[in-house]
């Protein structure tokens, strides 16, 4: 009898595909794959699933006993093929395809945020040296300028903090989804 991991090897050869391009597509890594085809670990449903779409069988051909695994080498096909006008499960890509897209808009996101930290940090150190330039000691003149400055360099030290934050939660979320 056929161990689960011969049958993704034997399907996987089948289709003329390598470990890498069966990962890729199943939004595995390769030791992921390698690992199933070695029985070191065992697929859960949700990659049953997705393999069973992807080699277009059923999901009981992995957990057939010995007549499915007779019966498929006697014939020397994949066992239940899907039929060519079937379309392939979307949602079996879809967690993969969306944990990606969400990876490179977090990505996109903490670029932006850092940019637009840098540009407040700098605006809040220039607008900080101008607004409080002219101290003569004790005696502080404030003038409309000076007032103007003051307001725009708090404006720019909030901007600071709040980007700032934006850069720590992107950082976080970017770690959350590389797991």
């Amino acid at each position: 009898m056929q161990t689960i991991g011969e049958k993704i090897k034997k399907l996987r050869k089948q289709k003329g595909v390598s470990q890498e391009e069966t990962a890729f597509e199943l939004g595995v890594t390769r030791q992921t794959v390698s690992k199933w085809e070695s029985g070191a670990m065992q697929p859960n449903a949700e990659s049953i699933r997705m393999l069973s779409d992807y080699f277009a069988v059923s999901p009981v051909y992995f957990f057939g006993g010995e007549q499915a695994v007779a019966e498929a080498e006697t014939s020397q096909t994949v066992p239940e093929p899907v039929p060519e006008t079937a379309p392939v499960s979307a949602p079996a890509l879809a967690p993969a395809k969306d944990k990606k897209r969400a990876f490179i808009i977090c990505l996109f996101l903490l670029i932006v945020s850092t940019i637009a930290f840098t540009v407040f940090a700098a605006c809040t150190v220039g607008y900080g040296i101008t607004a409080w330039s002219s101290m003569d000691g004790y005696s502080v003149v404030t003038t409309y300028a000076q007032t103007e400055h003051r307001i725009i360099f708090f404006s720019c030290l909030a901007g600071s903090v709040i980007s700032l934050g934006a850069v720590v939660g992107l950082v976080i979320a970017l770690i959350k989804l590389r797991k």
